[in-house]
């Protein structure tokens, strides 16, 4: 499944297999969706989502009611939020205007420990993973850099990972040579890999076309993780264990927004008011 929201203020839920949609459409969304992602709480599936201002909703997808009320952040605006399992609960991690990130308990729609302090910008992007054991985020701020938190403790881990030369857009997760690994994107037009257990930069920054906006996501295929790199009308991919990028690319007929990965080593794309969903195949 796919969960789509659209300038009409909707949520829409997809079949990747028939392109056909699942479930009626959730209307009564406040503005336009800043943010969203998808997680399951108590067994169900629901979509965590951000309007224009700093409020969360948890909606049941199913039925298309709220879990709860909705979650007043400090963040002023929401601009990012991920999910992950803390302690054995489902969590989102958000991130906003305010220079902060903060987590947030799914089930009872409370905020856990005091916010993540340390960025000198707007906190844009976030993503999760695992490291040691241990769930943390990894976010980027226009302050140029990318941060890692551990989100047991609230506290970050080590120094900032620092080389972009502008603001960071985007940020994805993934493992590569059996090792926890980012992937940020920055308006620099630059793409860089950082092994999060040495919390340094693997190889040298990869060209992310003329777009200094843009997207990246991580998908797997042969059991390889390739990062797709959207920018403009374009969607690129390269293999960050070699560095070497894939010959193919697909030229969308809108510009990019957002990826999002599937299984079987499919990617979602949306541009304009479609969605598609692309097969790429890992560089040889």
């Amino acid at each position: 499944m796919a969960v789509t929201a659209g300038a009409d203020r909707t949520l829409r839920t997809w079949d990747l297999t028939t392109g056909q949609q699942a479930a009626a459409p959730v209307t009564d969304l406040e503005g336009e969706t800043a943010a969203m992602t998808t997680a399951v709480v108590d067994g169900r599936v629901v979509v965590v989502t951000a309007g224009p201002g700093a409020t969360l909703r948890v909606v049941d997808l199913a039925g298309g009611r709220d879990v709860h009320e909705p979650l007043l952040t400090h963040h002023g605006r929401v601009l990012a939020i991920a999910t992950a399992t803390l302690d054995g609960h489902p969590v989102a991690v958000t991130a906003g205007s305010d220079r902060t990130a903060a987590i947030w308990n799914l089930a009872t729609g409370r905020q856990i420990g005091e916010p993540l302090t340390g960025h000198t910008s707007r906190v844009t992007a976030v993503a999760t993973t695992v490291l040691e054991g241990r769930p943390v985020a990894v976010t980027g701020s226009w302050d140029k850099t990318v941060r890692l938190w551990d989100l047991g403790t609230g506290r970050q881990i080590g120094d900032p990972l620092t080389g972009h030369t502008d603001w960071v857009t985007s940020v994805a997760t993934t493992v590569v040579d059996g090792q926890p690994a980012a992937i940020s994107k920055s308006r620099d037009k630059t793409v860089r890999l950082w092994d999060l257990a040495t919390m340094r930069q693997t190889g040298g920054a990869q060209p992310s076309g003329t777009d200094p906006h843009g997207t990246v996501a991580v998908t797997v295929r042969d059991g390889r993780p390739v990062v797709a790199v959207g920018h403009g009308q374009t969607v690129e991919f390269w293999d960050p264990t070699t560095g070497r990028e894939a010959d193919e690319q697909y030229v969308l007929p809108l510009p990019v927004d957002l990826l999002s990965t599937a299984p079987c080593g499919r990617l979602v794309v949306a541009f304009g008011p479609e969605i598609a969903v692309l097969r790429p195949t890992a560089p040889s």
